[in-house]
């Protein structure tokens, strides 16, 4: 079996190349075939896709591709001309990539990270052959820390972009839009709304395609994700919970300076394994995934690390809290963080929700039993 694998975008802190290359390097040990074209750089020759046209694949990977949007010179699709099917992981959410699931690619195959987004593009796309839910596994460090060894912190680990920033963009937007996106956030915060069910209350006041509203707004999706990150650690911090604070952009946010808040500047993915290992909690903030486990919690259980996350009980109901995850409510802060506390300051238990964590790790979220394709 033959394998084409383009990475056609990067993203953040090249996790776009990681989970790339573990896949290929999963795809071989089962015996498969696998190129890899790496296109994510400005300077790359996308010209090197139409060799591929005449070759022969038995599958076609990227991860929130720009594939599907690319056309020969005769005006066929390059992914129908090469005839091989088509996979791609959507690893944010759909409507950040309505031009590329749009296109009407004859044998496409969808993979989410979350459960609603997959049931959007199930949907809304109805011409993909398959979409399909996987958690990305999680990776252990290259330097693995016992527990005796951790340091006794909480950390965590994202990019900040100026909520404020955000809103700015918005408030400079033309009519109808501005109004539109003013009129959404109103109601995902008040109603705690998915987006795609705020814009359906609203969307016969606008003349446009429901999808295509829904990919206008995603300046929304961008300001309340970073405003509830924000929101959520000041909140924790001012509660008494200390946190590390680790990723881009935090010297503009309003938690800069705050007393229980220690930041340190962004570390490459490869590398972040090794910090999630070093220390014993590890904060999971997982704003607008309303169903599906991130990465980091799957990479805190390979880790032995304690995995506080806000994520719905839902995408897993077998990461039970208090056993295997300290789970807390986002809108109730104040008992958040007592209960975050009581683990952190007690540290009884926190090493048999390691151990569980981790059980469940070898079960169903290691790459060695991650099932990868269907089909492959």
């Amino acid at each position: 079996m033959k394998v084409l694998m383009v990475q056609t975008r990067e993203l953040c802190y090249q996790s776009g190349s990681f989970f790339i290359q573990k896949i290929a390097s999963g795809l071989m040990e089962k015996g498969c075939e696998v190129e890899l074209i790496d296109l994510s750089y400005e300077d790359s020759d996308w010209d090197e896709l139409e060799n591929c046209v005449n070759k022969t694949y038995d599958a076609v990977i990227d991860i929130n591709s720009k594939l599907p949007m690319l056309e020969l010179d005769n005006g066929a699709l390059l992914l129908d001309e090469i005839g091989a099917p088509f996979y791609q992981f959507i690893i944010d959410h759909p409507l950040f990539h309505h031009p590329s699931l749009m296109m009407p690619v004859k044998n496409a195959h969808a993979i989410g990270i979350d459960k609603t987004h997959v049931s959007f593009m199930r949907k809304y796309y109805p011409h993909y052959k398959s979409v399909d839910y996987v958690t990305m596994p999680g990776t252990k460090a290259d330097f693995p820390v016992d527990w005796k060894n951790k340091k006794h912190e909480i950390i965590f680990s994202g990019t900040y972009e100026s909520a404020d920033s955000q809103m700015q963009r918005i408030m400079s937007l033309k009519e109808p839009y501005k109004s539109m996106m003013l009129e959404l956030i109103r109601l995902e915060e008040t109603l705690n709304l998915s987006h795609e069910d705020a814009l359906s209350q609203i969307k016969d006041k606008y003349e446009d395609d429901f999808l295509y509203l829904m990919n206008k707004s995603y300046l929304v999706d961008k300001y309340r994700r970073n405003k509830e990150r924000e929101e959520i650690l000041i909140g924790l911090a001012k509660e008494g919970v200390p946190i590390t604070v680790m990723g881009e952009g935090w010297e503009k946010s309003k938690a800069k300076g705050l007393e229980n808040l220690t930041f340190k500047g962004p570390v490459n993915f490869n590398v972040s394994f090794n910090v999630i290992s070093a220390n014993k909690m590890l904060l999971d903030i997982n704003p607008l995934f309303p169903c599906g486990i991130h990465d980091r919690v799957t990479t805190a259980f390979a880790n032995r690390t304690v995995a506080i996350t806000d994520m719905n009980p839902n995408a897993d109901t077998e990461i039970k809290d208090g056993e295997s995850a300290i789970y807390f409510d986002k809108f109730n802060l104040k008992e958040a963080a007592e209960k975050i506390m009581n683990y952190y300051e007690g540290d009884g238990k926190l090493f048999e929700i390691t151990e569980k964590a981790y059980d469940l790790y070898e079960k169903k979220y290691s790459w060695e039993t991650f099932w990868g394709l269907p089909g492959l």
